[in-house]
C-alpha cells in the first residue's frame, strides 16, 4: 500500500504512477511516499505517530509462500529499551549497530495456515503498538 510517511494519506491504484521515495502529491505536505505492508499499515502509522519511526516492515507473504517471518525495522532514534516488551513471539535481531529490527518466525506448513498466522501476528502487533507510550513522553520521563 502506498502512503505518505508524513501526512499518512493512502494512495490506491498507484495514483499517477507514484512509487517509493516520490514526494507526497499534496501541496501542503513535504513527506515522501513509501510502500507499507497492508496488514501492518495501521500498526506502522500508529508507531510512527507515537515517535517510533520505522524503516521497513513485512507481515509475511502467505499467498506467494515467499516470507516465513514478520518484521519491523526502526530508525536509529528507536532503541531496544523503547520497544519492550515485544509482541508475542517477536525477538530482537541485530541488523546493524544503528537500527533495531524485531522479527517473528512464522512456522505454518501451508499457505492458508501461514496466512492465518500472519493475520494473527498483525493483530498482535497492532495491540502492542496501542500499548506503547508516546516515545517523546518516555524520553522526557527518562531525562528527569
Amino acid at each position: 500500500m502506498l502512503t505518505c510517511t508524513t501526512c499518512w494519506e493512502l494512495y490506491k491504484g498507484n495514483n499517477g504512477n507514484l512509487k517509493n521515495g516520490d514526494e507526497c502529491p499534496k501541496e501542503e505536505c513535504e513527506g515522501h511516499i513509501a510502500t507499507i505492508d497492508e496488514m501492518f499499515l495501521h500498526s506502522i502509522v500508529l508507531l510512527n505517530e507515537k515517535g517510533y519511526r520505522t524503516r521497513f516492515c513485512c507481515s509475511g507473504h502467505s499467498l506467494a509462500g515467499e516470507s516465513d517471518r514478520a518484521y519491523i525495522m526502526f530508525e536509529e532514534t528507536v532503541k531496544q529499551k523503547d520497544l519492550a516488551p515485544l509482541p508475542a513471539g517477536f525477538t530482537f535481531e541485530t541488523f546493524d549497530v544503528d537500527h533495531v529490527l524485531i522479527q517473528k518466525a512464522l512456522s505454518a506448513n501451508d499457505r492458508f495456515e501461514l496466512h492465518r498466522e500472519a493475520v494473527g501476528t498483525s493483530i498482535d502487533v497492532l495491540e502492542w503498538a496501542r500499548t506503547l507510550p508516546a516515545l517523546e513522553a518516555t524520553t522526557k520521563n527518562q531525562k528527569g
